[in-house]
């Protein structure tokens, strides 16, 4: 009856019910949250800890330059990186007159997305305050829809470089 009840019992946060992938990602979650907890404990950190909490999102159209760029003493970490067109033109980055499809040609629904984008993101601005990517087919070395006007859009957040750690 106890290991029956025992059985039966919530486990924790669901940690030990999870994938050992989710599981390593809720452990990092967590070290990364204590040692924020610890940043804050000195107000001069406060910037600091709200910037590294922060989920920054950018976009460029194809032609046009992404640029992505964290606070002093912080570095870029990439969350989700993407090169292609998943939304309609009227939604985001329509082309301009020269390049615009004839109506009867394509209607500017297309779902076509770089599978090398994360990879390419990640080697340019890995570990580094800011940096810059052309947003073309060459830059993402792949066109995923030749004729279509593309876009890139990038999920970062700002980890610190250095931690500290101070017993409270």
């Amino acid at each position: 009856m106890a290991a029956a009840a025992a059985a039966s019992r919530p486990r924790p946060f669901g940690l030990l019910s999870a994938s050992s992938a989710v599981n390593r990602e809720i452990l990092v979650l967590l070290g990364s949250l204590c040692v924020l907890v610890g940043l804050a404990t000195s107000s001069s950190h406060l910037p600091l800890l709200s910037g590294t909490l922060k989920t920054f999102q950018k976009f460029a159209c194809d032609g046009q330059t992404l640029h992505l760029r964290c606070f002093r003493n912080t570095s870029i970490s990439i969350s989700v990186a993407q090169y292609g067109r998943s939304v309609p033109y009227h939604l985001l980055c329509p082309p301009d007159e020269e390049h615009r499809p004839r109506p009867l040609e394509y209607n500017g629904s297309v779902e076509c997305m770089a599978k090398e984008a994360l990879r390419v993101v990640e080697e340019a601005c890995r570990e580094q305050e800011e940096c810059t990517i052309r947003t073309d087919a060459k830059s993402f070395m792949v066109d995923p829809c030749p004729g279509v006007h593309k876009y890139a859009e990038v999920a970062y957040k700002c980890r610190p470089t250095t931690f500290t750690n101070r017993l409270v």
